[in-house]
């Protein structure tokens, strides 16, 4: 499993560019989850957004295709 790992405004900086939603906690952050899944390609571009009803057939064929990117 990766993490996304770095400073409080890093990771601040990154989420809001993935428009990820994150509650400030008694200076403890924590994200939500969204219902979809981004594929990425190897440079760094999202490329495909799966929604929450994805198969694994879909990602096992956009992987390869993805890494070439």
């Amino acid at each position: 499993m990766d993490y996304l790992l770095g400073s409080n405004s890093q990771l601040l900086r990154t989420w809001k560019a993935w428009h990820v939603e994150v509650t400030v906690n008694k200076k403890l952050l924590t994200t939500g989850h969204s219902a979809v899944v981004y594929g990425i390609t190897a440079s760094g571009r999202m490329a495909v957004i799966y929604p929450s009803d994805f198969t694994p057939a879909q990602i096992i064929h956009d992987a390869p295709l993805l890494a070439k990117m």
